[in-house]
């Protein structure tokens, strides 16, 4: 490790006298090594990263079959209630609409705004495993027609339309030209169903006119928490029951309804497309990648080349062929993490752009960030760049005859030549062998005559 750290500080003061060389080399790398960060921080942020709530691996969503056979469809509020009533394998389980908006009064010199509104179930809050950073979230008394006129809001509206008033809790606001009371205010990470939600209301608001109560009234979505222990096949299971039991009791309102799709709100959220899309264009920037180890490894090769004969005298003076390698790999180790180090800033700039172009498709929840895991994916991205770009160019330079390296460096300085270039010469009427960096050295020592 001594000897190695030696071999960094000479390949820093290297790269140091070879200004050019290191901009080009560094720059190329930090572009593919960006451009790959900031696509796996879209990869992380939608595939592996769990969602911001309690426990997330226990959330799952559940959905009926269409009627043009699509498998994930809206629910009724009577088959909610029935699947509410009948299973056993959720410790919470809530439905949730967005059909409709509520109008907010404009006060003072603010005008009237239509607000972006989520109906939802009690017990909502709750399975999702959220609480309201200010006040309380809804609750069963909420919901009961007559005294439904609670809402909660969501922190950018608290902050936009009530200037971020620390006693919003228990204040009045009209909505449609009612009186409700704002019940709290929820963290300014909760975004659920999606970004665009401002206020929570009762569903009970919206079922006498909206969404009259009848079985073929499918409107709703459908979220639960599974029990501790409950796999999401055994809740899967026993759904499917219920649903093929409610098909064969109500026939003409549930036939081709008799299975459910159930899956975890995880994945639910990303879907197939998704995953596949972010997955395509991580592919795309690691060949991105690629082509820039490639171009940086005929650089050092070329760079490698145009030192043959110093590799000569270090091989003279006693230097060990691993010692020549390991020197090598020590340059395209600095060059590629301070093209790393670059490619962070690269990838935050990067990220700017993603933003507008990739988050409108990814559910609200998935914040794009350079977390831990993604500063570990650039470090190891580095480290993978430069044996890429090192360890082929170190091999190649390893192929020297260190006494012929000598005689070509010495024949090129006397002749004012370069040790590195491909000289032809005649001395005796004999072919000297071409002093190329590329020729095996088979051919090198069959062509010299010797």
């Amino acid at each position: 490790m001594r000897g190695f750290a030696d071999d960094l500080g000479l390949a820093c003061r290297r790269l140091l006298r070879a200004p050019g060389f290191t901009a080009v080399t560094v720059a190329a790398l930090a572009l593919g090594i960006g451009l790959n960060t900031a696509i796996f921080s879209v990869v992380n942020a939608a595939l592996l990263r769990p969602l911001p709530y309690p426990e997330p691996e226990r959330l799952v969503e559940i959905s009926l079959p269409t009627a043009t056979g699509e498998a994930r469809g809206p629910v009724s509020f009577v088959d909610f209630e029935d699947w509410r009533g009948q299973s056993h394998v959720f410790s919470s389980i809530a439905a949730f609409s967005t059909i409709s908006g509520l109008n907010l009064r404009g006060e003072g010199d603010r005008e009237p705004e239509q607000l972006r509104t989520a109906f939802v179930d009690p017990a909502f809050f709750a399975t999702l495993g959220v609480v309201p950073a200010i006040g309380r979230p809804l609750v069963a008394a909420d919901n009961e027609p007559g005294r439904n006129q609670a809402v909660v809001i969501s922190h950018r509206l608290w902050q936009r339309r009530f200037d971020g008033d620390p006693a919003i809790a228990g204040r009045a606001i009209t909505l449609d030209e009612d009186p409700f009371t704002v019940a709290g205010v929820m963290p300014e990470s909760f975004r659920f169903p999606d970004a665009s939600i401002e206020v929570w209301a009762p569903e009970s608001l919206i079922e006498a006119s909206a969404a009259p109560r009848r079985r073929d009234n499918r409107f709703q979505r459908v979220i639960a928490r599974l029990d501790r222990g409950v796999s999401v096949e055994r809740a899967r299971l026993e759904m499917n029951l219920i649903a093929s039991r409610l098909a064969q009791e109500f026939p003409e309102t549930n036939t081709g309804r008799d299975t459910v799709t159930l899956v975890s709100l995880h994945e639910s959220l990303v879907g197939p497309r998704l995953r596949a899309a972010v997955l395509v264009l991580l592919a795309g920037v690691g060949l991105v990648l690629l082509i820039a180890c490639a171009n940086v490894a005929h650089l050092l090769i070329a760079r490698i080349a145009s030192r043959r004969r110093e590799t000569a005298i270090r091989l003279a003076l006693g230097a060990t062929p691993s010692g020549i390698v390991r020197l090598h790999v020590a340059e395209s180790l600095v060059v590629s993490l301070a093209g790393g180090l670059l490619g962070l800033l690269t990838a935050a700039w990067t990220l700017q752009l993603v933003r507008g172009g990739v988050l409108p498709y990814l559910p609200a929840q998935m914040d794009v960030v350079l977390d831990r895991r993604v500063l570990g994916f650039a470090l190891l991205t580095s480290i993978a760049a430069a044996l890429l770009c090192g360890v082929l160019p170190a091999l190649r330079g390893d192929r020297s005859v260190p006494h012929q390296d000598l005689k070509e460096g010495a024949r090129g300085a006397g002749a004012g030549g370069s040790a590195g270039g491909c000289a032809r010469s005649w001395s005796s009427a004999k072919w000297r062998s071409p002093s190329c960096w590329w020729w095996p050295r088979g051919w090198r020592s069959r062509a010299s005559g010797a």
